[in-house]
């Protein structure tokens, strides 16, 4: 049986923390704030990272939501995430003219990873780095909620997407081989940038 804890963090205070040391354990970190927006995502975007965990933890595990076009991070969980590869579904994705991948949620692990400094920090300095961190989501939300636009993807980033979507919505008049052959040298080429 997985051992369950929930903290509502408060951005300014950092009491009732305490180590747990058993790998079958999940603790969440937010805000009521961050659930608040959470709740108004018709999409959120899950995937762990490795290199930031504490001691005892397998990985930490962030969840995202698109809030008004901008992918934010609104919780930050630590546990051994299973996720079934049914609840994966891009092509549906790139239909709706949503994010196919994590790679927004890979660049913020790489940054977070870089402020967290250390690859197996203890939980203390864990939650300090969250609790900056959280005053940088408080500040993203504003700004998303005063309508201000978003950082442009990059040029190279933007075609691929172009070209993806293009295949995709073109599937119904083309072989499988074909398009299959059009995605793969898309994927190799995005691999290879």
């Amino acid at each position: 049986m997985m051992l369950n804890l929930f903290f509502v963090v408060k951005t300014e205070i950092a009491k009732g923390f305490r180590r747990i040391p058993t790998i079958n354990c999940l603790i969440i970190f937010t805000t009521a704030a961050n659930l608040s927006v959470l709740k108004t995502c018709k999409h959120w975007f899950v995937d762990g990272t490795f290199k930031m965990r504490p001691e005892y933890f397998y990985q930490v595990l962030p969840l995202h939501g698109l809030f008004k076009s901008e992918i934010i991070p609104l919780v930050l969980a630590e546990k051994n995430p299973l996720f079934p590869i049914e609840i994966w579904n891009v092509y549906d994705r790139t239909i709706a003219n949503l994010p196919r991948s994590n790679n927004s949620i890979k660049g913020w692990h790489n940054a977070f990873t870089k402020c967290v400094a250390i690859v197996h920090p203890t939980i203390t300095k864990l939650i300090e780095k969250i609790r900056r961190e959280q005053s940088k989501f408080e500040g993203d939300i504003v700004q998303t909620r005063q309508g201000q636009e978003s950082k442009p993807q990059k040029l190279k980033y933007r075609k691929l997407d172009e070209r993806i979507k293009r295949l995709v919505d073109d599937y119904a008049n083309v072989d499988l081989g074909e398009y299959l052959k059009g995605l793969a040298v898309n994927i190799f080429v995005f691999v290879v940038l």
